[in-house]
């Protein structure tokens, strides 16, 4: 019942931030991403969304939406302008949105920027630089990464990497190395 109220709201003052998030945020919680998107992208094109987290909410539900180009450009435009800071999140969505618009190449700077800030490095973000590096078929890079994210992996996940690490050497013509990790 909040849509409602809210959109009268909206309508008598348009300017008001919070009813543009509360409008989007009762969207999303009947599930209705897509409507969240339009109002949050409505209040974004009137300037309504300034912090950083207004624009991240609108980056996330946009690339939900399957729209990672929309996303992507976004993100970097607001990173660039200074309206958003470069954090791991940022970057990681940013990178993300890249990559699910088929641009590989200008997913892997944000990543990279994202793995020099995260202290403790997770896993997530080499498992996911290591995709990047495999479809750019950047196979020295893809092996430092699987080296450094093999003893870190749980058991049940060790399979995957030491078959990617098995393809690495593989495609590096190393077929013995190939053949000895895909016996593990």
């Amino acid at each position: 019942h909040a849509v409602p109220q809210l959109q009268v709201l909206l309508g008598y003052s348009p300017e008001r931030r919070e009813y543009w998030l509360g409008l989007a945020k009762a969207h999303i919680r009947l599930g209705d991403i897509g409507a969240a998107m339009k109002v949050l992208d409505s209040a974004y094109q009137q300037g309504y969304l300034t912090t950083d987290a207004d624009l991240y909410l609108l980056a996330s539900v946009t690339q939900h939406e399957g729209e990672a180009l929309k996303a992507a450009t976004l993100l970097e435009k607001e990173l660039e302008a200074g309206r958003m800071h470069p954090s791991g999140r940022n970057l990681a969505l940013l990178s993300v949105a890249w990559r699910d618009a088929g641009d590989w190449g200008r997913a892997l700077p944000p990543l990279e920027e994202h793995l020099a800030l995260a202290m403790p490095v997770e896993g997530e973000l080499v498992r996911h630089l290591v995709n990047i590096q495999l479809e750019r078929s950047d196979w020295c890079g893809a092996l430092v990464s699987l080296d450094w994210l093999l003893p870190r992996t749980k058991d049940a996940d060790k399979g995957r990497v030491l078959f990617q690490t098995g393809r690495v050497h593989f495609e590096m013509g190393d077929l013995q190395q190939a053949r000895a990790n895909f016996q593990l």
